[in-house]
């Protein structure tokens, strides 16, 4: 179980820096995000859903690097028994312009999760992808590769994943903002608002 779950901690890699429309001019990578997450992952062989609330932010440090971080708070109580997972991501991205209002995007995090008397996971997440405002000015399209590698002791894990995300531009600086990310054993959904600054 605790090395499934270590999945929806990687994912927060590949959506946490999903780009952000400023004010209406193309693509920007500014944004600080709060929303709802729903985990599917699988438990010996039987889907467990976890529900809770996860916290993004990603900044432009030049005109090609940025950065993101996440942390997120999930939980599922069964018999009585409650399991909670807290994760912490950290990352840095790259963009290249590849036609207008559309980018090239490659991606690189770490990432630690903390079980409920459990011990701690840690792994990294390499993602290439595109980021586009082609469909409207006022939504963007994400679409991204995702390889994950994690780590709980002795055990290791690679993992190959697809991420997608729409965010909609509802006034001057909000957003809603909405993701979905598949990978073996694993499926997460997010919905969420989004402040870009």
């Amino acid at each position: 179980m605790k090395k499934t779950l270590f999945i929806s901690a990687m994912a927060l890699l590949s959506s946490s820096a999903f780009a952000q429309m400023n004010n209406g001019y193309g693509l920007s990578y500014n944004e600080i995000g709060f929303g709802y997450s729903s985990q599917k992952v699988a438990v010996s062989g039987t889907p467990k859903t976890f529900n809770g609330y996860g916290l993004s932010a990603s900044a432009l440090m030049t005109d090609i690097f940025y950065l993101n971080a996440g942390y997120a708070n999930i939980n599922r109580t069964e018999s009585g028994t409650k399991t909670t997972l807290g994760q912490t991501n950290l990352g840095l991205g790259f963009r290249m312009p590849v036609y207008n209002d559309t980018d090239f995007n490659a991606t690189i995090g770490i990432s630690s999760t903390s079980v409920t008397a459990s011990d701690s996971m840690s792994g990294y997440a390499l993602g290439l992808g595109l980021r586009s405002l082609a469909i409207s000015p006022d939504v963007e399209s994400s679409v991204k590769y995702v390889y994950q590698h994690s780590k709980q002791g002795t055990y290791t894990t690679n993992k190959n994943g697809l991420a997608l995300g729409l965010k909609y531009k509802i006034t001057g600086h909000f957003n809603l903002n909405g993701d979905y990310f598949s990978a073996k054993d694993a499926n997460i959904t997010t919905l969420g608002l989004g402040y870009r600054f």
